[in-house]
């Protein structure tokens, strides 16, 4: 199942930067796309974007001139679309992460870094969060309703040896701003191969139906760059 994420859910920091909605204003229109000083963020809510780049280096280096190293979690590649890219960020709050999103600033930066086509963005509450920095080469991105979180947070818990013996750590968590029964997780591993397996476990298909999953879980398997 496809979510539509401009109004959702999930993991990083406040975007001062980022890239964001395309389009407002003129190619020649003059924008002030120095690196903003913002204040810390509350470690509550995070945001992630979803977006095709023309060229990472290109991207990278306009994403970096701008971005507050204090907001900045981290960004990857998707594995199966390498010229999409994912970053997350913690926001000072959902309402100015969407206002910063919708500013000029994010939406030059976003036309100078080559990204192609309009981005999904989530906004998400964090229910856990990592803050031990993770050697590992991949991240696995999941996605999915439920039917009810508490619930199903039980089941996912009580799942953990499973986790486990397929080389999953858990990184992140978080609920959409608006739907919180819409959740992300992300988890770390230096070896896809048996998560690719357990995605495809009828096992794992039915303990998640038995936790309340109400729609076709979306994986995404992210690259460190």
């Amino acid at each position: 199942m496809k979510m539509n994420y401009l109004t959702l859910l999930f993991a990083g920091l406040f975007l001062v930067t980022l890239a964001g909605c395309s389009g407002g204003g003129s190619e020649d229109e003059e924008v002030n796309t120095e690196k903003k000083e913002v204040s810390k963020p509350s470690g509550k809510t995070v945001l992630a974007a979803r977006h095709e780049v023309e060229d990472y280096k290109k991207w990278l280096a306009v994403y970096d001139d701008i971005v507050d190293p204090n907001l900045r979690i981290s960004n990857f590649k998707n594995i199966d679309n390498p010229t999409e890219i994912i970053v997350f960020e913690f926001t000072m709050g959902h309402e100015q992460g969407r206002e910063a999103m919708a500013s000029p600033e994010t939406q030059k930066a976003m036309r100078d870094g080559g990204v192609v086509g309009e981005p999904d963005i989530v906004f998400a509450d964090i229910k856990f969060i990592d803050p031990n920095p993770s050697s590992e080469k991949y991240r696995v991105m999941i996605q999915h309703e439920v039917t009810d979180y508490d619930a199903w947070r039980e089941f996912f818990d009580a799942d953990e040896p499973r986790r486990t013996t397929a080389g999953l750590s858990l990184r992140g968590m978080g609920t959409d701003w608006q739907n919180p029964n819409l959740v992300t997780i992300v988890f770390s591993t230096n070896d896809l191969e048996p998560v690719r397996a357990m995605q495809a476990d009828e096992g794992m298909k039915e303990i998640m139906e038995k936790a309340g999953v109400s729609s076709e879980p979306l994986f995404t398997y992210l690259v460190v760059p």
